[in-house]
């Protein structure tokens, strides 16, 4: 009987210790992913930053043309207006 109960009781402790383990590992996990979504976020204000710079010009800021919506000339005008570039020039 003395030894059932001892079995049951390791058996027990070592229920015990593998859920804690099992906690230890959910726990690290989580905090991993804390960290890259950080890393992450820091990653995407950085591109952003460096997109906006990109747009502005000494005495002047350009409009960022992924949130223009008038002021667009069509194809077929606004072609009269490309400099005139032949494929030999730029593939230099």
């Amino acid at each position: 009987m003395n030894q059932k109960r001892e079995r049951g009781r390791k058996r027990e402790r070592e229920v015990r210790e593998r859920r804690k383990e099992r906690e230890r590992d959910r726990t690290e996990r989580r905090e991993s992913l804390v960290r890259v979504t950080d890393v992450s976020d820091e990653a995407e204000m950085r591109l952003l930053m460096e997109y906006k710079s990109k747009l502005i010009l000494p005495g002047h800021c350009l409009p960022d043309p992924f949130t223009l919506t008038s002021g667009w000339i069509n194809a077929k005008d606004g072609k009269k207006s490309w400099p005139s570039i032949y494929a030999t020039d730029i593939s230099k």
